[in-house]
């Protein structure tokens, strides 16, 4: 099955004069930017805190609404049309929220901050193929290469230590193995390595240019950045 990278619109016919089309949060930004909320997995509804937005009165509101405030590898903020037609194809696990998003002093109806839930790292990444090369914080000092066995490995070494030493892992490939994949929406969580947001298959993409939902581009997964292989 074929991929596409997930990202926001910036033709100004379609979104308007401003990129992104949110720049700031109404009145609470909520609990979108605590560390690492929403990387590896659900999130607590009982202790989460969902923001609301103002759109800027330069930009047009579209389907999916792009937002300076809200991590987009993680987090969409989409209307309900939109979500109504991912729910049409196999997404796995997801969370939604409704959202209030504000234009030109109206509270748009409808809006939601969709969250897929879990990455889809080991599924994706062939970690015995990639080699990283681990950097140390602060000083940048080359440490050594390492293959990590899977994303846990790799998340552990992150968040301790590497050879004694705070560390950065950093690759120039990146080998993934998408063609099993029976999602047609996937989630990347790959830290430092750009390969982070959200990819969808081909039937997904095709029936959302289908209905005409506004607000996003598709580039093919290939091509979205430079570090990937294919297997």
């Amino acid at each position: 099955m074929k991929y596409y990278a997930l990202k926001y619109s910036s033709d100004t016919k379609e979104i308007g004069r401003k990129f992104p089309q949110s720049i700031k949060f109404m009145t609470r930004m909520g609990s979108i930017q605590e560390d690492t909320i929403g990387d590896f997995g659900p999130i607590d509804n009982k202790s989460f805190i969902v923001p609301d937005l103002e759109v800027s009165k330069t930009a047009k509101v579209t389907s999916l609404i792009s937002s300076a405030g809200i991590v987009g590898s993680k987090f969409l903020v989409i209307d309900k049309d939109l979500l109504g037609t991912f729910q049409e194809f196999n997404l796995g696990s997801y969370q939604v929220w409704p959202i209030d998003v504000w234009w030109k002093g109206n509270k748009l109806e409808d809006y939601f901050l969709f969250h897929l839930s879990y990455p889809s790292n080991d599924e994706w990444i062939d970690f015995s193929k990639t080699e990283f090369e681990m950097k140390e914080i602060g000083s940048n000092e080359f440490l050594g290469v390492k293959v990590f066995k899977d994303f846990h490995d790799f998340k552990h070494t992150l968040l301790s230590n590497f050879e004694g030493k705070r560390a950065i892992p950093y690759t120039k490939e990146i080998y993934l193995k998408p063609t099993n994949t029976k999602s047609d929406m996937v989630r990347l969580s790959l830290w430092f390595s750009g390969l982070m947001g959200y990819f969808i298959s081909e039937r997904l993409k095709e029936e959302l240019e289908y209905r005409n939902h506004s607000g996003m581009n598709f580039v093919p997964l290939e091509q979205s950045n430079n570090r990937i292989r294919l297997i």
